[in-house]
């Protein structure tokens, strides 16, 4: 779906997020009105200002949960998405209709492994930057042969995430997900559950996918999404997915099944 005009008057500036891509931007939820995790998402916004080098002169009057609650509100109810877009010359907050339907977490996502490999040498991996078109143009392939999702190995071939998501596992009851260094981009709804489940990260192969009974993504929008099957791999049992869907519902006021 298309973003809706901008929510606040700006003025769009050519600097090197047009030119180079060198720009982040973060997609926070908005549940009936109210943002779910916007201290986190402004956390790593700030964070990745720092570390990349990007300063903007209105980040410190506008990046605060008290605006984002305030755009919040101007979301008609349901499930929407507030995106940041942040560059030296730029600062835009756009919203648009998001979410997925009951049945879409019925069904489960189809993952399918890339041929592009992650780079988990390059800082910019670990940050949401505007040079996104690597993640988009691998997902719509993904789209045209029928599944929902890429994810990607890295150059040792290892498992590391998704276009727009981060992979977890399950083997008898206990939570996997590959660690941080093979170079993904540590999202918030996996913070969200490194702090409140206990999760392992370790480094994992595409041969290692028959151990685990389940699988499942993350994002901010989509929150939970069991994985139905990896490649050839299929996995039958959702119910610890389930589980941690529910109970995120239950933590976040989210209704998504």
């Amino acid at each position: 779906m298309k973003s809706t005009q901008p929510v606040t008057d700006n003025l769009i500036h050519r600097d090197e997020a047009f030119d180079f891509g060198l720009g982040l931007f973060e997609t926070i939820a908005v549940e009936d009105k109210r943002p779910i995790f916007p201290e986190k998402h402004l956390e790593r916004i700030r964070n990745s200002m720092k570390q990349i080098g990007i300063s903007n002169p209105r980040a410190d009057c506008s990046l605060h949960t008290d605006k984002i609650s305030e755009l919040a509100t101007q979301c008609p109810l349901g499930r929407h998405a507030l995106k940041i877009s942040l560059s030296k010359e730029n600062l835009l907050f756009t919203t648009r209709p998001g979410g997925y339907s009951p049945a879409d977490y019925k069904k489960g996502f189809r993952l399918r492994t890339s041929k592009i490999l992650r780079n988990e040498t390059s800082p910019f991996t670990y940050h949401k930057t505007m040079n996104y078109a690597e993640n988009i143009t691998e997902k719509r392939n993904a789209k045209v042969n029928g599944f929902e999702e890429p994810i990607f190995l890295n150059t040792k071939g290892y498992l590391t995430e998704g276009a727009t998501t981060n992979l977890f596992f399950v083997r008898e009851g206990k939570l996997y997900t590959p660690s941080t260094e093979s170079g993904i981009l540590p999202g918030i709804l996996r913070s969200y559950l490194l702090e409140t489940e206990a999760v392992t990260e370790l480094l994992i192969t595409p041969e290692d996918l028959p151990q685990f009974e389940e699988a499942f993504v993350t994002n901010s929008l989509l929150g939970i999404m069991p994985v139905i099957s990896i490649d050839d791999q299929i996995f039958i049992s959702h119910q610890q997915t389930i589980k941690l869907l529910r109970s995120y519902e239950q933590n976040t006021g989210a209704h998504l099944l």
